[in-house]
């Protein structure tokens, strides 16, 4: 099995530096450099954020959550993408997270809001995707 189709079978888009090493099983730093260095120029993985590896086609979603591991997509971006709730925002995720930021990735934003810590850890109304 070739190290692509072991990076599909975890069903995942969205991979940091350690899981593509954990994941394709190469055991050096380097040989997991270079496996990701040949994928970006054969345009197999993307690069969209330092530190951050896709597939070419990627969940927006998952990337948000990757990017700031305590951090959740909020209501008014998940209600828009389920027809629950019309107002648009155009190419912006939302997220609650312990901090505000705002990042611009393949000219979409992920917009990070601040949110109390008691709050933010609560996981009432959480669905959790592994």
């Amino acid at each position: 099995m070739d190290n692509i189709t072991k990076l599909l079978y975890t069903q995942k888009t969205v991979f940091t530096f350690q899981e593509v090493k954990n994941i394709i099983e190469i055991p050096s730093d380097a040989g997991t450099k270079s496996f990701l260095q040949r994928a970006k120029e054969k345009k197999l993985l993307l690069n969209p954020y330092k530190g951050y590896r896709t597939l070419p086609y990627y969940d927006d979603f998952e990337l948000a959550c990757t990017i700031k591991s305590v951090a959740y997509i909020s209501c008014e971006t998940v209600l828009f993408r389920e027809a629950v709730f019309f107002q648009f925002y155009g190419n912006t995720v939302s997220c609650m997270a312990d901090d505000s930021r705002k990042y611009t990735i393949d000219d979409k934003s992920f917009i990070y809001y601040q949110l109390k810590p008691e709050l933010l850890h609560n996981p009432v109304g959480i669905r959790t995707h592994a």
